[in-house]
């Protein structure tokens, strides 16, 4: 279970990287951002002529989520993390990351979210820049989410991942 809570806080935070950026572009209605709704009950994207992510994401998941198992069965204080927490947190977020790159790069590429997952406190945390016009000599500011591994919204989000893996 640990592995597809975390898998669904990525898939979650992939999700909402690509619908901020459609709406920006002017290309998804600004008020159809939630993944339930607008990927797996109904495919908004296939519907406006848009490229679908509900296969890739679902293969991402049941994949990923795999992994996750695997690592945290081997060390019950897992660490990932794609910008800090030490070489074996780096090691680990390569490990995972790899054939999905991409995927990944969404929400977590370069100038982009940074990710850690620390297992021993059970929290998944995601950082970035907050979007404002800076003066050159200024740091950005930079906004922190950390969440609860297994919150009830993520919960609801493992559930419809999982009957839409078992419905292809």
């Amino acid at each position: 279970m640990i592995g597809k809570y975390l898998t669904a806080e990525i898939v979650k935070n992939i999700w909402n990287s690509y619908i901020n950026k459609q709406v920006e572009y002017h290309k998804w209605p600004e008020q159809c951002k939630d993944i339930n709704k607008y990927l797996f009950e109904m495919d908004l994207a296939e519907i406006i002529g848009l490229k679908s992510m509900r296969k890739e994401l679902l293969d991402f998941y049941r994949v990923i989520s795999r992994r996750i198992a695997i690592l945290y069965q081997q060390d019950k204080t897992l660490k990932i993390s794609n910008c800090g927490g030490g070489y074996l947190a780096r090691a680990n977020y390569e490990l995972l990351i790899n054939g999905y790159q991409n995927m990944f790069g969404i929400a977590f590429g370069e100038y982009k979210s940074s990710l850690d997952i620390d297992l021993a406190s059970s929290t998944f945390k995601e950082s970035h820049e907050v979007d404002r016009v800076y003066m050159w000599d200024e740091d950005p500011d930079v906004k922190t989410t950390t969440t609860q591994i297994g919150n009830d919204n993520i919960k609801k989000i493992v559930r419809t991942l999982d009957k839409n893996i078992q419905n292809n």
